[in-house]
């Protein structure tokens, strides 16, 4: 095969990695990521940190978490004019307007 479409290769690879490693999903009934699900799977086997980000109508959506033995640290970045509903990995969930946040 001689195709320039990638996407086809790596198109639910890239969707993967958003929305299941750093969580970054448009929440249900939401346009355009007007509200933010951020839910990412912190218990993959092997893997002790994720950082990504990716730019919504509203600007730019990121997360970047780390954990180690002892410590975990989450760090996320919500655009202006939209929310977020954050699941933690203790099961608590959040509700979070706009700004820079960081869970320990």
């Amino acid at each position: 095969m001689n195709s320039g479409n990638h996407v086809m290769l790596l198109g639910d690879l890239i969707t993967w990695y958003y929305e299941n490693l750093a969580g970054i999903k448009n929440a249900p009934g939401s346009v355009a990521f007007k509200k933010i699900l951020m839910a990412p799977d912190f218990e993959i086997q092997d893997l002790d940190s994720v950082t990504a980000s990716y730019m919504t109508p509203y600007g730019k959506v990121s997360s970047a978490w780390k954990k180690t033995l002892e410590n975990f640290e989450w760090t996320v970045e919500i655009p202006a004019n939209a929310s977020a509903e954050m699941h933690l990995p203790d099961g608590t969930v959040k509700n979070v307007g706009s700004g820079t946040y960081t869970f320990k």
